[in-house]
Protein backbone atom coordinates (compact mmCIF):
# COMPACT_ATOMS: atom_id res chain seq x y z
CA UNK A 1 0.00 0.00 0.00
CA UNK A 2 1.36 3.36 -1.26
CA UNK A 3 0.28 6.20 1.22
CA UNK A 4 1.09 8.85 -1.56
CA UNK A 5 -1.67 7.78 -3.17
CA UNK A 6 -4.06 9.12 -1.12
CA UNK A 7 -2.01 12.75 0.13
CA UNK A 8 -1.21 15.03 -1.61
CA UNK A 9 2.58 15.64 -0.56
CA UNK A 10 3.29 18.67 -3.14
CA UNK A 11 1.85 21.41 -1.34
CA UNK A 12 3.68 21.86 2.02
CA UNK A 13 6.28 24.50 3.02
CA UNK A 14 9.60 24.01 -0.17
CA UNK A 15 12.47 22.16 0.90
CA UNK A 16 11.28 20.44 3.63
CA UNK A 17 8.05 18.57 2.85
CA UNK A 18 6.08 17.38 6.20
CA UNK A 19 3.63 15.86 4.06
CA UNK A 20 5.82 13.61 2.90
CA UNK A 21 7.74 12.82 5.78
CA UNK A 22 4.90 11.93 7.82
CA UNK A 23 3.48 9.76 5.09
CA UNK A 24 6.58 8.28 4.95
CA UNK A 25 6.77 7.02 8.74
CA UNK A 26 3.47 5.75 8.01
CA UNK A 27 4.59 3.35 5.20
CA UNK A 28 7.71 1.96 7.40
CA UNK A 29 5.00 1.47 10.34
CA UNK A 30 2.41 -0.21 8.40
CA UNK A 31 4.82 -1.88 5.96
CA UNK A 32 6.01 -4.53 8.73
CA UNK A 33 4.93 -7.84 8.87
CA UNK A 34 5.04 -6.97 12.80
CA UNK A 35 2.42 -3.83 12.73
CA UNK A 36 -0.97 -6.14 12.39
CA UNK A 37 0.02 -7.35 16.08
CA UNK A 38 1.06 -3.96 17.28
CA UNK A 39 -0.03 -2.88 20.67
CA UNK A 40 -0.50 0.08 22.72
CA UNK A 41 2.98 0.74 23.55
CA UNK A 42 4.44 0.14 20.12
CA UNK A 43 1.77 2.95 18.87
CA UNK A 44 2.61 5.40 21.96
CA UNK A 45 6.10 4.71 20.47
CA UNK A 46 5.45 6.12 17.16
CA UNK A 47 3.20 9.08 17.81
CA UNK A 48 6.12 9.91 20.16
CA UNK A 49 9.34 9.47 18.67
CA UNK A 50 8.14 9.42 14.83
CA UNK A 51 5.54 12.06 15.07
CA UNK A 52 7.12 15.25 13.68
CA UNK A 53 5.34 18.33 15.49
CA UNK A 54 4.59 21.32 13.40
CA UNK A 55 6.43 24.23 15.33
CA UNK A 56 5.20 27.90 14.24
CA UNK A 57 8.83 29.36 14.29
CA UNK A 58 9.65 26.78 11.80
CA UNK A 59 6.50 26.65 9.40
CA UNK A 60 6.89 30.57 9.24
CA UNK A 61 10.61 30.36 8.09
CA UNK A 62 10.09 27.96 5.73
CA UNK A 63 6.94 29.78 4.68
CA UNK A 64 9.17 32.62 4.11
CA UNK A 65 11.86 30.72 2.56
CA UNK A 66 9.44 29.69 0.10
CA UNK A 67 7.21 32.98 -0.65
CA UNK A 68 10.63 34.90 -0.95
CA UNK A 69 12.11 32.41 -3.62
CA UNK A 70 15.65 32.66 -1.69
CA UNK A 71 18.66 30.68 -3.46
CA UNK A 72 20.50 30.05 -0.86
CA UNK A 73 20.43 26.74 1.68
CA UNK A 74 17.10 26.82 3.98
CA UNK A 75 19.78 26.10 6.81
CA UNK A 76 22.03 28.90 5.68
CA UNK A 77 19.14 31.97 5.97
CA UNK A 78 19.33 33.64 9.55
CA UNK A 79 16.99 35.25 11.78
CA UNK A 80 18.17 38.39 10.88
CA UNK A 81 17.19 37.89 7.11
CA UNK A 82 13.70 36.35 7.57
CA UNK A 83 13.52 39.31 10.01
CA UNK A 84 14.14 41.93 7.21
CA UNK A 85 11.46 40.00 5.10
CA UNK A 86 8.57 40.27 8.00
CA UNK A 87 9.83 43.66 8.18
CA UNK A 88 9.61 44.98 4.46
CA UNK A 89 6.49 43.52 4.12
CA UNK A 90 4.89 44.96 7.09
CA UNK A 91 6.09 48.66 6.34
CA UNK A 92 4.64 47.90 2.45
CA UNK A 93 1.45 47.28 3.89
CA UNK A 94 1.17 49.14 6.45
CA UNK A 95 0.57 46.19 9.11
CA UNK A 96 1.06 47.10 12.85
CA UNK A 97 3.08 45.09 15.24
CA UNK A 98 -0.18 44.40 17.12
CA UNK A 99 -3.78 44.52 16.75
CA UNK A 100 -3.65 46.25 19.97
CA UNK A 101 -3.09 49.86 19.24
CA UNK A 102 -1.73 50.70 23.00
CA UNK A 103 1.22 47.87 22.82
CA UNK A 104 4.39 49.48 23.95
CA UNK A 105 6.67 45.78 23.03
CA UNK A 106 9.44 47.34 21.05
CA UNK A 107 9.71 45.78 17.01
CA UNK A 108 13.02 43.93 17.34
CA UNK A 109 11.22 41.60 20.69
CA UNK A 110 8.17 41.11 18.61
CA UNK A 111 10.11 39.73 15.78
CA UNK A 112 13.04 37.47 18.06
CA UNK A 113 9.17 35.94 19.67
CA UNK A 114 8.43 34.99 16.01
CA UNK A 115 10.93 33.79 15.10
CA UNK A 116 11.35 31.77 18.16
CA UNK A 117 7.80 30.63 19.29
CA UNK A 118 7.00 26.73 19.03
CA UNK A 119 2.91 28.35 19.15
CA UNK A 120 1.32 31.50 18.65
CA UNK A 121 -2.43 32.62 19.57
CA UNK A 122 -4.56 32.76 17.05
CA UNK A 123 -4.71 36.72 16.01
CA UNK A 124 -0.82 36.55 15.70
CA UNK A 125 -1.73 34.63 12.73
CA UNK A 126 -4.11 36.77 11.30
CA UNK A 127 -1.97 39.48 11.96
CA UNK A 128 0.12 38.00 9.85
CA UNK A 129 -1.93 37.55 7.35
CA UNK A 130 -2.01 41.37 6.77
CA UNK A 131 1.28 41.88 7.39
CA UNK A 132 2.91 39.23 4.68
CA UNK A 133 -0.13 39.49 2.39
CA UNK A 134 -1.27 36.08 2.77
CA UNK A 135 -4.32 34.39 0.53
CA UNK A 136 -6.91 32.99 2.58
CA UNK A 137 -5.57 29.85 2.04
CA UNK A 138 -2.22 30.27 3.71
CA UNK A 139 -3.97 31.82 6.51
CA UNK A 140 -6.56 28.41 6.72
CA UNK A 141 -2.79 26.37 6.80
CA UNK A 142 -1.18 28.10 9.84
CA UNK A 143 -4.65 28.05 11.57
CA UNK A 144 -5.02 24.15 11.26
CA UNK A 145 -1.97 22.43 10.34
CA UNK A 146 0.02 24.62 12.89
CA UNK A 147 -1.67 25.90 15.75
CA UNK A 148 -4.43 22.89 15.13
CA UNK A 149 -7.00 25.11 15.89
CA UNK A 150 -10.24 25.31 13.64
CA UNK A 151 -10.70 27.16 10.45
CA UNK A 152 -11.95 30.95 9.80
CA UNK A 153 -15.00 31.22 11.85
CA UNK A 154 -17.67 32.50 9.14
CA UNK A 155 -20.43 32.73 12.13
CA UNK A 156 -17.89 35.05 13.37
CA UNK A 157 -18.46 38.83 11.82
CA UNK A 158 -14.74 39.72 12.67
CA UNK A 159 -13.36 36.43 11.28
CA UNK A 160 -15.72 36.55 8.05
CA UNK A 161 -14.49 40.40 7.45
CA UNK A 162 -11.01 39.71 8.02
CA UNK A 163 -11.26 36.26 5.46
CA UNK A 164 -12.69 39.06 2.55
CA UNK A 165 -9.80 41.35 3.36
CA UNK A 166 -7.41 38.72 2.64
CA UNK A 167 -9.12 37.29 -0.34
CA UNK A 168 -9.23 40.53 -1.87
CA UNK A 169 -5.61 41.94 -1.05
CA UNK A 170 -7.07 44.54 1.32
CA UNK A 171 -5.22 46.06 4.17
CA UNK A 172 -5.77 45.73 7.97
CA UNK A 173 -6.64 49.54 7.70
CA UNK A 174 -9.39 48.36 5.63
CA UNK A 175 -10.41 45.36 7.58
CA UNK A 176 -10.25 47.68 10.89
CA UNK A 177 -12.53 50.28 8.86
CA UNK A 178 -15.26 47.66 7.75
CA UNK A 179 -15.56 46.32 11.48
CA UNK A 180 -16.11 49.89 12.62
CA UNK A 181 -18.39 50.21 10.09
CA UNK A 182 -20.47 47.15 10.56
CA UNK A 183 -20.83 47.87 14.44
CA UNK A 184 -21.91 51.33 13.90
CA UNK A 185 -24.44 50.08 10.52
CA UNK A 186 -28.21 49.15 11.87
CA UNK A 187 -28.95 45.53 11.36
CA UNK A 188 -31.57 46.01 9.29
CA UNK A 189 -34.23 42.43 8.54
CA UNK A 190 -34.67 43.01 5.50
CA UNK A 191 -30.82 44.32 4.22
CA UNK A 192 -30.39 43.61 0.25
CA UNK A 193 -31.32 41.09 -2.01
CA UNK A 194 -30.57 38.48 -3.28
CA UNK A 195 -29.91 35.77 -0.21
CA UNK A 196 -26.19 35.29 0.62
CA UNK A 197 -25.77 31.13 1.42
CA UNK A 198 -21.86 31.21 1.28
CA UNK A 199 -18.88 33.25 2.03
CA UNK A 200 -17.51 32.00 -1.47
CA UNK A 201 -20.48 34.00 -2.98
CA UNK A 202 -19.41 37.50 -1.80
CA UNK A 203 -17.71 39.52 -3.75
CA UNK A 204 -18.82 43.09 -3.20
CA UNK A 205 -19.00 44.67 0.13
CA UNK A 206 -22.02 45.43 -0.23
CA UNK A 207 -22.47 41.74 -0.54
CA UNK A 208 -20.26 41.29 2.67
CA UNK A 209 -22.38 43.27 5.06
CA UNK A 210 -25.44 41.78 2.87
CA UNK A 211 -24.08 38.22 4.66
CA UNK A 212 -23.22 39.73 8.26
CA UNK A 213 -26.56 41.13 8.88
CA UNK A 214 -28.10 37.86 8.02
CA UNK A 215 -25.47 36.13 10.13
CA UNK A 216 -26.58 38.65 12.78
CA UNK A 217 -29.79 37.90 13.11
CA UNK A 218 -29.27 33.92 12.21
CA UNK A 219 -25.47 32.61 12.82
CA UNK A 220 -26.77 29.27 11.53
CA UNK A 221 -27.71 30.31 7.92
CA UNK A 222 -23.92 29.63 6.47
CA UNK A 223 -24.06 27.04 3.81
CA UNK A 224 -21.06 25.24 5.42
CA UNK A 225 -22.19 25.53 8.77
CA UNK A 226 -25.28 23.82 7.64
CA UNK A 227 -23.90 21.41 6.30
CA UNK A 228 -21.20 21.08 9.31
CA UNK A 229 -24.46 20.26 11.19
CA UNK A 230 -25.65 18.50 9.00
CA UNK A 231 -22.75 15.85 8.82
CA UNK A 232 -22.55 15.42 12.24
CA UNK A 233 -26.02 15.16 13.22
CA UNK A 234 -25.82 12.03 10.39
CA UNK A 235 -22.39 10.74 11.61
CA UNK A 236 -24.20 11.23 15.33
CA UNK A 237 -27.48 8.50 14.54
CA UNK A 238 -24.94 6.28 12.73
CA UNK A 239 -22.75 5.96 15.64
CA UNK A 240 -25.92 5.35 18.17
CA UNK A 241 -27.24 2.55 15.54
CA UNK A 242 -23.74 0.95 16.05
CA UNK A 243 -23.96 1.59 19.67
CA UNK A 244 -27.49 0.20 20.45
CA UNK A 245 -26.60 -3.30 17.55
CA UNK A 246 -23.10 -3.93 19.16
CA UNK A 247 -22.95 -2.87 22.95
CA UNK A 248 -25.46 -4.17 26.04
CA UNK A 249 -27.59 -1.53 25.16
CA UNK A 250 -29.56 -2.34 29.46
CA UNK A 251 -25.95 -0.07 30.33
CA UNK A 252 -26.33 3.00 27.80
CA UNK A 253 -30.12 3.50 27.63
CA UNK A 254 -31.71 6.04 29.30
CA UNK A 255 -34.03 4.46 31.65
CA UNK A 256 -36.53 6.95 32.05
CA UNK A 257 -37.44 6.80 28.04
CA UNK A 258 -40.51 4.57 27.01
CA UNK A 259 -40.29 1.67 26.86
CA UNK A 260 -41.66 1.41 23.59
CA UNK A 261 -38.98 3.15 21.69
CA UNK A 262 -36.35 1.44 20.02
CA UNK A 263 -32.94 0.82 21.94
CA UNK A 264 -31.12 3.35 19.12
CA UNK A 265 -33.86 5.80 20.18
CA UNK A 266 -32.97 5.65 23.82
CA UNK A 267 -29.45 5.60 23.40
CA UNK A 268 -27.89 8.86 25.26
CA UNK A 269 -25.34 11.33 24.45
CA UNK A 270 -23.75 10.37 27.69
CA UNK A 271 -23.71 6.48 26.66
CA UNK A 272 -21.98 8.13 22.59
CA UNK A 273 -19.49 9.87 25.51
CA UNK A 274 -18.41 6.46 27.33
CA UNK A 275 -18.34 4.49 24.50
CA UNK A 276 -15.77 7.18 22.41
CA UNK A 277 -13.84 7.68 25.79
CA UNK A 278 -13.89 4.11 26.66
CA UNK A 279 -9.97 4.46 27.14
CA UNK A 280 -9.79 7.28 29.25
CA UNK A 281 -9.68 6.48 32.96
CA UNK A 282 -12.00 8.41 35.12
CA UNK A 283 -11.61 9.82 38.87
CA UNK A 284 -13.06 9.53 42.11
CA UNK A 285 -15.48 12.08 41.53
CA UNK A 286 -16.33 10.06 38.26
CA UNK A 287 -15.28 12.48 36.15
CA UNK A 288 -12.82 11.65 33.63
CA UNK A 289 -9.30 12.75 34.42
CA UNK A 290 -7.52 15.74 32.80
CA UNK A 291 -6.39 15.25 28.79
CA UNK A 292 -3.19 16.96 30.06
CA UNK A 293 -2.04 13.53 32.44
CA UNK A 294 -2.11 11.25 29.07
CA UNK A 295 1.82 10.98 27.88
CA UNK A 296 0.21 12.01 24.07
CA UNK A 297 -0.62 15.22 25.68
CA UNK A 298 1.80 17.21 23.57
CA UNK A 299 0.92 15.32 20.42
CA UNK A 300 -3.09 14.66 20.82
CA UNK A 301 -4.90 17.48 22.15
CA UNK A 302 -8.92 18.27 22.01
CA UNK A 303 -9.83 15.52 20.65
CA UNK A 304 -12.55 14.34 23.49
CA UNK A 305 -15.98 14.07 22.48
CA UNK A 306 -18.23 15.49 25.26
CA UNK A 307 -21.98 15.00 25.99
CA UNK A 308 -21.64 18.90 26.24
CA UNK A 309 -20.02 19.59 22.95
CA UNK A 310 -22.65 17.54 21.78
CA UNK A 311 -25.15 18.73 22.98
CA UNK A 312 -24.67 22.45 22.12
CA UNK A 313 -24.18 21.13 18.68
CA UNK A 314 -27.41 19.62 18.64
CA UNK A 315 -28.55 22.62 20.20
CA UNK A 316 -27.03 24.96 17.41
CA UNK A 317 -25.11 26.66 20.14
CA UNK A 318 -21.66 25.66 18.95
CA UNK A 319 -20.32 25.14 15.42
CA UNK A 320 -19.07 21.87 14.48
CA UNK A 321 -15.07 21.00 14.67
CA UNK A 322 -12.82 18.76 12.10
CA UNK A 323 -12.01 16.52 15.00
CA UNK A 324 -15.57 16.17 15.68
CA UNK A 325 -16.07 14.77 12.37
CA UNK A 326 -13.11 12.83 12.08
CA UNK A 327 -13.38 11.18 15.07
CA UNK A 328 -17.09 9.68 14.70
CA UNK A 329 -16.09 9.03 10.97
CA UNK A 330 -13.56 6.73 12.20
CA UNK A 331 -15.58 4.93 15.08
CA UNK A 332 -18.28 4.01 12.47
CA UNK A 333 -15.84 2.92 9.43
CA UNK A 334 -14.61 0.76 12.44
CA UNK A 335 -17.30 -1.37 13.03
CA UNK A 336 -19.14 -0.89 9.48
CA UNK A 337 -15.99 -2.29 7.70
CA UNK A 338 -14.61 -3.97 10.44
CA UNK A 339 -14.63 -7.42 7.81
CA UNK A 340 -13.05 -5.54 5.28
CA UNK A 341 -9.43 -5.46 4.44
CA UNK A 342 -7.74 -3.04 6.05
CA UNK A 343 -6.51 -1.36 3.18
CA UNK A 344 -10.08 -0.87 1.62
CA UNK A 345 -11.37 0.16 5.33
CA UNK A 346 -8.54 3.08 4.94
CA UNK A 347 -8.85 3.81 1.31
CA UNK A 348 -13.15 3.88 2.19
CA UNK A 349 -12.69 6.12 5.05
CA UNK A 350 -9.90 8.85 3.50
CA UNK A 351 -12.46 9.36 0.57
CA UNK A 352 -15.43 9.87 2.17
CA UNK A 353 -14.19 11.98 5.33
CA UNK A 354 -12.91 14.09 2.83
CA UNK A 355 -15.58 14.72 0.64
CA UNK A 356 -17.46 15.67 4.15
CA UNK A 357 -14.40 17.98 5.12
CA UNK A 358 -15.08 19.41 1.60
CA UNK A 359 -18.17 20.14 2.01
CA UNK A 360 -18.06 21.52 4.88
CA UNK A 361 -15.85 23.89 3.98
CA UNK A 362 -13.16 22.35 6.29
CA UNK A 363 -9.37 20.93 5.05
CA UNK A 364 -8.96 17.29 4.10
CA UNK A 365 -7.21 15.02 6.22
CA UNK A 366 -3.75 15.87 7.11
CA UNK A 367 -1.36 13.27 7.81
CA UNK A 368 1.27 15.32 9.71
CA UNK A 369 -1.63 16.12 12.69
CA UNK A 370 -0.38 13.20 15.55
CA UNK A 371 -4.11 12.73 15.98
CA UNK A 372 -5.38 12.36 12.31
CA UNK A 373 -2.14 10.15 11.94
CA UNK A 374 -2.75 7.85 15.16
CA UNK A 375 -6.57 7.30 13.71
CA UNK A 376 -5.21 6.35 9.92
CA UNK A 377 -2.75 3.88 11.86
CA UNK A 378 -5.57 2.09 13.90
CA UNK A 379 -7.68 1.90 10.31
CA UNK A 380 -5.21 -0.19 9.06
CA UNK A 381 -5.07 -2.65 12.03
CA UNK A 382 -7.69 -5.11 12.46
CA UNK A 383 -9.71 -4.14 15.35
CA UNK A 384 -9.18 -0.37 14.92
CA UNK A 385 -11.23 1.24 17.52
CA UNK A 386 -10.15 -1.25 19.84
CA UNK A 387 -6.42 -0.62 19.49
CA UNK A 388 -7.28 2.84 19.80
CA UNK A 389 -9.17 2.88 23.18
CA UNK A 390 -6.16 0.53 24.27
CA UNK A 391 -3.48 3.43 22.98
CA UNK A 392 -5.51 5.70 24.82
CA UNK A 393 -5.79 3.55 27.88
CA UNK A 394 -2.13 2.86 27.93
CA UNK A 395 -1.40 6.72 27.14
CA UNK A 396 -2.71 7.35 31.08
CA UNK A 397 -1.15 4.60 32.33
CA UNK A 398 2.31 5.15 32.48
CA UNK A 399 4.10 8.06 34.09
CA UNK A 400 6.82 8.65 30.83
CA UNK A 401 7.54 7.92 27.63
CA UNK A 402 7.67 4.39 26.15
Amino acid sequence: MDFRDYFDCSQSIHDYNYTHKAVQNLQRLTGTAEFQHADAKTICYHIINKTEIVIFHDYLKRYLYQRSALRKPFHLVSDDEYGEIITSSFVETQTPRSFNPNTVRRWSRVLSSWLNAKTVPRDTIFLLGFGLRMPPGDVSEFLVKVLKTEDFNFSDPRETILWYCYKNGFSYSKANALMTKFENETHESDYGEPFIHSVNEIKTEEQLFRYLHRNSQNDTFNRNIQDAYSAFDKLLEQTKNIISELYETSDYVNPDQNDTKTNHDRITLTAVEMVLNSGVPHRRNGNYVAERLSLLYPYIKNARLTRQHMHLIQRRRCTVKRNDIILLQFFNYSYEMQNAAPCERFKRFVDSTNDILKRCGMLELYPVNPFESFLLLCLLSDEPFDLYTDVMEYSYNQTSPA
